[in-house]
């Protein structure tokens, strides 16, 4: 019973991902267009040449999860007066979500083979 909320949580998240997969392709929508917005930005600024376009991605994959991170830090901030004490975490699972996105996206235009479903 010591973590049942986070059970709850998710047996919930679960849940709505499988019954519900049309529900969360906005966010995942959302998170490529912020992604390719920022890295076509930095991209403006940087380079032509190999390096500065990796710096670019680079760049954008790690601003995307601080800038919408930084929302409910914000509210939290404005509400309590103290630092949002689950900053990092909400900027890893943002992380995961976008490479999570970002890696089937890239991978979603020739799938392997071996994988049939």
């Amino acid at each position: 019973m010591k973590h049942f909320k986070q059970y709850l949580a998710i047996f919930c998240s679960s849940y709505i991902l499988v019954d519900y997969p049309q529900a969360l392709y906005p966010f995942t929508v959302f998170f490529l267009n912020l992604h390719n917005f920022l890295s076509k930005f930095f991209l403006g600024i940087g380079s032509n040449y190999q390096f500065g376009i990796i710096i670019a991605k680079f760049i954008a994959i790690i601003i995307v999860p601080i800038l919408i991170a930084a929302l409910p830090a914000l509210i939290f901030y404005l509400a309590k007066k103290r630092f949002f004490p689950y900053f990092f975490h909400v900027i890893w699972v943002i992380w995961l979500i976008q490479a999570t996105t970002l890696i089937i996206t890239y991978h979603s235009s020739s799938p392997p083979s071996h994988l049939h479903w």
